[in-house]
Order: C-alpha cells, then structure tokens, then sequence
C-alpha cells in the first residue's frame, strides 16, 4: 500500500498516516466500511470497504431459517388478485445533477497553460425540490475566475495523466427551508452544498478536499436555488485556491 493515507468522516479529515497506522486504525475498528479514504495513488475518495485489505475480513454468519408457511393464508402483492413480482425490484431513480461542458467562451484564455476541471454528480445526495444544476455551473463559474487569465480551464470526463486539475465530486444538496430562513434567519433552514475530491496544483502538488458551504438571507428568506449558485462560486473559488498553491 501507498505510505500516506488520510480518511475522513461526517466532513472531517483525518491524517496523514502512515500504511502501518491506517492498518492498525482499521484492525481496531477505529475506520468504519462507509468512511471516505484516499492517498495520492487514488483518483478519488474511496469507501474504506472497497480499498482491499484495508479492513478486516467479515466473519461468515450462519444462513437465516425461513419461517414456517402460513397455514390456510396466501399472500398477494400490492392488493387481492395481483401477482407478486417476478424479478428483482428495481432501485429508485437517482436525481440528476447536469454539469456544464465547458467554461463561457468569456472566460476562457486559449493559448495560456491548461488546468482541467472533472466534474462528477453521479451518487450525490440531493435532498432539493428544483434543478440544482446551476449550481454547479456557477462552481465551474468561479473556479475559472478565480484562476485568472494566466490559465485556460478546460472541462473533461477524466483526470488528465499531467497537468494541474480540479476533480469535483458533488457530495450533497440541500435546499433547507426558507420559511425558517425567514423566522430564524442564520439559525436554521439554511441551505447546503457539499463537495469533496482531489487537486494537483500548478506547482506539482496533490491533494484531497472536503468543502461545505450553507447559504442563508436574501429577501424573504432569499431562494433555495440563488443561495445554491452563490455556494457554488464560493466553493469553485475556494477549490481554485488550492489549484494555485
């Protein structure tokens, strides 16, 4: 395994370790199978349970026994008459996040040495009434302001093997509530943004990120979708920050 390990838990990170500490945190059940690990030979944060040989192997539990049937009942799906179902029962849909292609033409500096930003949505907790993908335009939107006109942010599907780049994984959305944004102002109903992901920076540097930002005020409350795209340019700016680094 790679020497220098972090790991992080509800929003915090911890670390760095060394292959012998992460093994011990691990065999002392101190690293959970849901939390989040990474080191520079990863991609992206990773549950802890699918990184092989990090946690301790299960131990086998023995088969249920099936109940007795149900003397002189039948059972029926969704009401009398109906069929059970056959097959396996599809999961729910997920809700998607669209993220934009590329940077505004505006903003864009051909020409000037290239960071690229990956932007991933797909298993993002999204707890929002409305699209929430302006959101994330507006991160792409800040990151690529923040960096300024000596660099041209391009958007890819994949870390690139050289270069400074950004990748972004979309953690979470929430919209809160604005009618205790309105009674309560900074205390409740705010909404939430979160991202996490990993930077290698123009001076060779890399790194992984965790960022949460919670929008509050405006005008009766101010709108879910509007406190949204402001946490996602302060997030693209934050995230450009460490790119510069």
């Amino acid at each position: 395994m790679p020497s220098t390990w972090y790991y992080a838990r509800a929003g915090n990170k911890f670390g760095p370790h060394s292959t012998e500490e992460i093994n011990a945190l691990a065999a002392d059940g101190k690293i959970l199978p849901n939390d989040l690990v990474w080191n520079e030979g990863m991609a992206n944060w990773t549950a802890a349970a699918k990184v092989d040989g990090l946690l301790p192997a299960p131990v086998a539990m023995a088969a249920p026994i099936a109940p007795p049937p149900m003397a002189g009942r039948s059972l029926n799906y969704a009401g009398s008459g109906v069929a059970a179902p056959t097959g396996p029962i599809a999961a729910p849909p997920m809700t998607l996040v669209r993220t934009p292609t590329e940077v505004p033409a505006k903003l864009r500096h051909p020409g000037m040495t290239p960071v690229y930003l990956v932007m991933i949505t797909q298993g993002a907790n999204v707890e929002a009434s409305f699209d929430v993908s302006p959101a994330m335009e507006q991160l792409a939107i800040g990151f690529t302001k923040k960096l300024g006109k000596k660099y041209d942010v391009q958007i890819v599907s994949s870390v690139p093997a050289d270069g400074p780049y950004a990748l972004v994984r979309l953690v979470n959305v929430d919209e809160g509530n604005r009618f205790l944004r309105y009674f309560l102002t900074l205390f409740a109903g705010k909404t939430v943004l979160e991202v996490e992901g990993t930077v290698r920076s123009v001076s060779g540097k890399s790194g992984p990120f965790f960022h949460k930002h919670k929008g509050a005020g405006g005008i009766g409350g101010g709108s879910g979708i509007g406190l949204l795209k402001n946490s996602g340019k302060y997030l693209g700016k934050k995230i450009a920050k460490q790119v510069l680094k």
